[in-house]
């Protein structure tokens, strides 16, 4: 910092005095962070310290201005982050002054600023700054602050402008769940009149959940693009085409157990087109029983009827032929469709396409 030792004529107390001081004493040099990092906790929010380095405006002290950068991770559109205003250079007499904020991407419309781009800016004061996201891709950018001073008070307007004095990394991750687009679709099929598990199919002896989802999509005018979940014959497994597997309990088919993100993100996307069509899908389940199905998982099927967003979640109504008819709800984080009902999580494993009779 470049420091220049000036003369000048002060009144104190009524009386006009010589005194000398540095010009930096008008100076508003703040430093802007982010407000208790180590204890941030906000839902569907990650702030982790990256190893990216900034060093901001010489101006600033140098045991200040050179820091790792924190950055936060998040799916949501729209957020508020916290932060402080600090004292960034020791010799600074001016406590307040101007706070421009500017995102790195300024020339992205789908990266909105909400509020004002300039506040007042005071020492240990904390201010927000709100960001809306649109769009279907993923966003990574920069909130960067820059300081100057005003002339509204006791100190000589300050000199140094545009002085860098903070900035925070926000990526966004882009799910299908967020999408601006999703549809909504009421169930097109109520629990009076969906097919039961116990009825008797004409075109089956032994039924079967699986075949009474088959039956509710035949009566719905659809039925699924494969009925095989395995696409080998000869003793060795591999998912079928038009299947999208969410989950499986054990290794499979190449797959490790756990969730599948892949196919989370194709089964979303695909559910996405369907759903806007009106186009029921069967989907596999996972009821925590015995199973004997291929992917060592599914222990159920039913059929998803309708969807819509509650409460910011997309969900999902599920037609089941053998239970209760039920809502499922996206859990974007972990990769999954779910539904809770005090106890274990019951979730979707597998999304089957389906094609027009």
């Amino acid at each position: 910092m470049i420091l220049e030792n000036v003369s000048s004529r002060v009144t104190v107390n009524g009386q006009s005095m010589l005194a000398s001081f540095d010009i930096v004493w008008d100076e508003f040099l703040p430093i802007v962070k982010f407000k208790d990092p180590e204890n941030y906790e906000v839902d569907e929010e990650e702030l982790t310290l990256s190893d990216e380095e900034v060093e901001l405006s010489d101006y600033l002290d140098a045991d200040k201005r050179t820091f790792k950068v924190w950055q936060l991770s998040t799916e949501k559109r729209k957020f508020k982050l916290p932060f402080t205003i600090k004292q960034g250079g020791a010799k600074s007499k001016d406590d307040d002054g101007l706070i421009d904020i500017k995102i790195s991407e300024e020339n992205d419309p789908n990266i909105k600023l909400i509020g004002d781009q300039q506040i007042d800016g005071k020492y240990d004061t904390e201010i927000e700054v709100e960001i809306e996201i649109k769009g279907d891709e993923d966003k990574e950018f920069y909130i960067d602050f820059y300081a100057n001073d005003n002339t509204d008070d006791k100190w000589n307007t300050g000199e140094y402008k545009d002085v860098h004095c903070g900035r925070v990394k926000v990526v966004f991750d882009y799910c299908v769940c967020n999408a601006e687009d999703w549809p909504t679709l009421a169930p097109m099929v109520d629990e009076a009149s969906k097919v039961r598990y116990g009825s008797s199919l004409s075109w089956e002896s032994s039924p079967e959940c699986y075949h009474y989802a088959l039956e509710e999509l035949k009566g719905l005018g659809y039925w699924v693009k494969s009925e095989r979940w395995n696409k080998m014959w000869d003793g060795t497994k591999e998912v079928n085409d038009h299947i999208y597997q969410l989950y499986v309990a054990d290794d499979v088919a190449g797959m490790t157990s756990g969730y599948q993100e892949d196919g989370f993100n194709q089964g979303m996307e695909y559910l996405k087109t369907a759903l806007k069509s009106s186009i029921p899908i069967m989907v596999g389940l996972d009821y925590h029983g015995s199973y004997a199905n291929d992917d060592l998982t599914t222990d159920h099927f039913a059929v998803i009827v309708g969807t819509g967003k509650e409460n910011g979640k997309i969900y999902f109504d599920i037609c089941d032929n053998a239970y209760t008819n039920s809502r499922y709800y996206c859990d974007c984080k972990n990769k999954r469709l779910y539904r809770n009902d005090g106890g274990s999580d019951w979730i979707i494993t597998q999304i089957r396409e389906s094609k027009k009779l």
